[in-house]
């Protein structure tokens, strides 16, 4: 039964990360059991994921693609309906227990990908899901691509932090909207920090000609403005994964972000020796940041 022909065609513009892939592509024939490819959002899990089946499907290695879902219900559906088809709704069992119940009779190894189950690891179900299979179905493999590690506990399991794409792969990318305009391209690049997906942003707003000039001062002094009006699903991405933090640790983000003005002698004193130290060092910073402010109105007017 081949079942690989639900993977997702590959980005265009998809710039590989042979070390990454290697490493996995030599795991999962091994003992690894799971993989977990943990990164934050934009990063390019989805589009790694999909490079990776791609890879295996060469090998002639049998592949499920279940993409995100909210419920782990929603994803032995696609798992299920991967494997039989329509006749997967004949029986009688939950839809998790149908999946566990199929998935320990296979007698052809099978690697499926879950994307982004940041979500669904959330429910009390997953881990317990994901730890059967481990235990019960020696024919499967998993990968999972997601923002957050899973909690199940496992020698089999590996896991890999995918990290931001490093500058040269990010020229790669952008190589083609700076035909005419190369000056600009390295520091684009540092300013994206290596995130496919502001990378991409970048990309079409300079296909449709926005002066890049302007783009470099925006990400430089603005860069969430440009991202929230040029690209509504990065902002709500990064929206969605600032909310994940707990509540003391997006107080201090909010107290760094207007950095120095918020913080007291007293905050500051555990970093100095004097409390002249400390006040000669916030007039420092608080002109820095008057001088920061006034010249990023100038620029404004020039543009």
């Amino acid at each position: 039964m081949k079942v690989s022909g639900n993977i997702p065609r590959q980005a265009s513009n998809y710039i590989a990360r042979p070390q990454v892939e290697n490493e996995i592509m030599e795991k999962l024939p091994t003992d690894a059991r799971m993989i977990v490819i943990i990164a934050l959002p934009g990063t390019g899990k989805t589009q790694f994921a999909i490079r990776v089946c791609h890879l295996l499907a060469r090998r002639k290695q049998r592949v499920i693609f279940v993409k995100k879902q909210t419920t782990l219900s929603d994803i032995c559906s696609g798992i299920l309906y991967a494997l039989c088809g329509e006749d997967w709704m004949t029986g009688n069992d939950d839809t998790v227990q149908q999946a566990t119940h199929k998935l320990s009779e296979l007698q052809k190894d099978t690697v499926i990908v879950m994307d982004n189950t940041e979500d669904v690891q959330e429910q009390e179900d997953f881990d317990g899901f994901a730890q059967t299979l481990l235990t019960s179905a020696p024919k499967v493999k998993l990968m999972i691509t997601t923002r957050r590690n899973v909690k199940t506990v496992s020698a089999d399991i590996h896991r890999v932090h995918l990290k931001p794409m490093d500058t040269n792969s990010s020229a790669k990318l952008l190589k083609d909207v700076f035909v005419v305009c190369k000056e600009y391209l390295e520091e684009v690049c540092k300013l994206c920090g290596g995130v496919p997906l502001i990378l991409i942003n970048c990309m079409y707003l300079l296909k449709n000609d926005f002066n890049p000039k302007v783009l470099v001062e925006q990400l430089r002094n603005d860069p969430i403005d440009i991202l929230k009006n040029n690209s509504e699903d990065v902002y709500n991405l990064l929206g969605k994964f600032l909310r994940e933090f707990p509540r003391d640790i997006k107080r201090n983000l909010v107290r760094v972000s207007v950095f120095p003005s918020t913080f007291s002698a007293d905050d500051m004193l555990i970093h100095f020796e004097t409390r002249a130290e400390v006040e000669t060092a916030k007039l420092r910073w608080l002109k820095a940041h008057f001088f920061r402010q006034r010249k990023m109105e100038s620029t404004a007017y020039i543009l």
